[in-house]
């Protein structure tokens, strides 16, 4: 599932969870059952010996006159397969590159007379290729055929798989002489790199990585192949991909000369450095214990991944008073923000009016003097919280400046003195700290103090000695008229505290105050 998601992030698609998990548990039950043949034979696997093994024209041709030399459907060989039908078959020559070595198999366009097929895999099985897909149209049949790739995914696929060389060999010469390909893939929208690594690279080895690729792609090396014994490939320094078997003879890509990057491969690859255009990483992480993994694109993916880069840090720019941002800023913004690079600038955006917006009304002054994004985004975090502390001081200040009032507005309830105070904007803090300065300035009191704070209700409840004698207690007071504000709370019978959601019902719930004190102590 973690492949999937990645190849859909980059092709900016998602994954329908609910099918994903039916899909899976289905699977799981197939694997529980003991009666299913895994190793079934097809018709095509039977045939290997007679059919031998392809030869494969993919390197130099795209497309060719071929054969169809075994059509299967449904596991066997057929003569002919309709319109809709799921095939496999086999060439005597393919230029479809079948998966292995990281990169994926090729995808495209099988026509014959009077037919086509849409082909969307091709594997190997052992020596033979076995090409899958669809009878697009009329009737299939082997036999001749024209055979092509679809040549946008084979160059994409290409330049990543190119890419992939570069950045093996700029972890090597970044991180140290210890690293080594742990697994990776190489498919047209995306390129996987796993390698081992103790912790992960800091950001600015990463920067140096991702340059020390896109230099190499600027100084358009020449990328030649060549086979060699596997003795002689060694000995001048190829690199070999985790988990490969090799013959003794073994292909060799060298792009510029070895101090640029030298292995062993049998992939497809670009002629020159040069037509990978850009390389991005999008995002490094950990695989599993000791190993780390690089997801990232090249070509035209990574120069319009960063097109949308510099839109975004235009973007940003004044909103944090700044002329211009360095998109290499940018992962440090969104692992502030945690966000992809997509939502940075709705989230500066929003840091920013809130900043001003709070400085505004607590009297102070947002000062942005930092050199860097991420250090401004820290000024802007830090203007909030003296903000924040000094408006509740000044709301402090006036709730304490309402005591008078409160006093004035003393209700009698059956002989016991009832206050109540409303405020906006002020915490559970500040009513506190009024409910103390009542309480120490009264001997006889039923006290009620609420506050719509930014929508929420803040609630303080407090009874003096003598009412609780006579059946008041401030948790129960404060219960009944927290329920009027959607919350709840409770405390000691002298003193009690509570909040709810609905900060715009506290007016109503302190007038039912009088009636609620009534009910105890009646």
């Amino acid at each position: 599932k973690e492949l999937i998601e990645e190849l859909v992030s980059v092709e900016q698609l998602s994954i329908d969870e609910k099918q994903f998990d039916k899909r899976w548990q289905a699977f799981v039950e197939i694997s529980k059952s003991k009666s299913i043949d895994v190793f079934t034979n097809t018709a095509l696997q039977e045939a290997k010996p007679r059919l031998g093994p392809t030869e494969f024209i993919g390197y130099a041709n795209l497309e060719a006159d071929v054969q169809i030399t075994l059509l299967e459907h449904d596991g066997k060989e057929v003569e002919s397969a309709v319109e809709g039908a799921q095939v496999r078959f086999a060439l005597d020559r393919s230029p479809f590159y079948a998966e292995g070595g990281g990169q994926v198999g090729d995808v495209g366009l099988v026509k014959g007379n009077g037919f086509e097929i849409a082909v969307d895999n091709t594997i190997k099985d052992e020596s033979l290729f076995i090409h899958t897909g669809v009878v697009s149209s009329g009737t299939a049949k082997p036999g001749a055929v024209h055979a092509a790739v679809d040549s946008a995914q084979r160059h994409a696929t290409q330049s990543n798989h190119s890419a992939t060389h570069l950045l093996h060999s700029a972890l090597y010469k970044t991180l140290g002489d210890h690293i080594a390909q742990q697994g990776s893939h190489v498919s047209a929208g995306v390129l996987r790199f796993d390698y081992n690594n103790p912790k992960a690279p800091s950001a600015k080895e990463l920067q140096s990585v991702e340059g020390l690729v896109n230099q190499a792609i600027q100084d358009a090396h020449a990328v030649q192949t060549q086979v060699l014994p596997i003795a002689e490939a060694q000995a001048i320094g190829a690199k070999a991909q985790f988990g490969e078997k090799y013959d003794n003879d073994v292909r060799v890509v060298t792009m510029g000369n070895k101090d640029v990057s030298i292995e062993f491969c049998g992939g497809c690859h670009v002629s020159n450095t040069a037509d990978i255009k850009h390389f991005r990483i999008i995002k490094e992480e950990a695989s599993s214990a000791g190993i780390r993994r690089i997801v990232a694109v090249s070509g035209d993916a990574a120069a319009a991944l960063a097109k949308e880069e510099q839109v975004v840090a235009d973007t940003c720019a004044p909103l944090l008073a700044m002329d211009s941002i360095d998109i290499a800023e940018l992962p440090k913004l969104a692992q502030l923000f945690k966000v992809q690079t997509d939502g940075i600038a709705e989230r500066v955006k929003q840091l920013s009016e809130e900043a001003h917006a709070l400085a505004q009304d607590a009297g102070i002054t947002v000062t942005l003097d930092a050199t860097s994004a991420l250090e401004r985004c820290q000024q802007l975090q830090k203007s909030i919280k003296q903000s924040r502390k000094q408006l509740e001081q000044l709301a402090g200040q006036r709730a304490l400046a309402a005591v008078d009032d409160i006093l004035a507005g003393q209700q009698d309830v059956s002989g016991a003195p009832l206050y109540v105070g409303y405020f906006e904007n002020v915490d559970a803090k500040a009513l506190k700290q009024v409910a103390d300065t009542l309480r120490e300035k009264l001997d006889s009191y039923g006290l009620v103090l609420g506050a719509n704070n930014a929508g929420k209700a803040n609630l303080v409840c407090a009874v003096s000695p003598d009412l609780i004698q006579r059946g008041a207690k401030a948790g129960d007071l404060v219960g009944a008229l927290a329920k009027a504000v959607g919350g709840g709370g409770g405390g000691r019978p002298d003193y009690a505290q509570a909040g709810g959601k609905n900060g715009a019902g506290v007016e109503s719930a302190l007038a039912s105050a009088n009636q609620l004190l009534q009910e105890m102590i009646s």
